[in-house]
């Protein structure tokens, strides 16, 4: 009699076998352990055709409102020219004022690195109040 153990269901995503296996992040980036484990995966492990590994959970989150928050830093920032522009009547102004947000950058890459050396979506609502902040000063 052979004991072997295992699954005891099979489970399926998108009418594919799916198998879950779960950890919990504490004292580092998620984005870091993540990469971490994509690159040893790569290493040490080949998989036969038809078999993948996919990060979800927090990770898929993170990733999702990490492209969205990009995706509207660009939108505020063309709407924000273009506000500028009106009030101004100028391009020249208008641009001025935008060419110092990178300075102002320096005061916020400077606090990530000299904390916690994370950029996560928190802080890259921060980077978005700072320009605002910024832009504001200019004016």
């Amino acid at each position: 009699m052979v004991n072997k153990k295992g699954p005891n269901r099979i489970s399926r995503e998108n009418v594919q076998r799916k198998i879950v296996v779960q950890a919990n992040v504490a004292g580092r980036d998620l984005r870091g352990v993540v990469d971490e484990m994509s690159e040893r995966i790569e290493s040490n492990i080949k998989f036969e055709a038809g078999y993948y590994v996919e990060f979800g959970g927090q990770f898929e989150s993170e990733q999702e409102a990490t492209r969205i928050i990009i995706m509207l830093s660009l939108v505020s920032f063309a709407i924000i020219f273009l506000i500028l522009f009106l009030q101004f009547g100028n391009i020249t102004y208008a641009s001025i004022i935008l060419i110092n947000l990178p300075l102002a950058l320096i005061g916020g890459v400077w606090s990530v690195f000299m904390t916690d050396r994370i950029i996560s979506v928190a802080s890259l609502v921060g980077f978005i109040t700072l320009f605002g902040i910024a832009t504001r000063n200019g004016i």
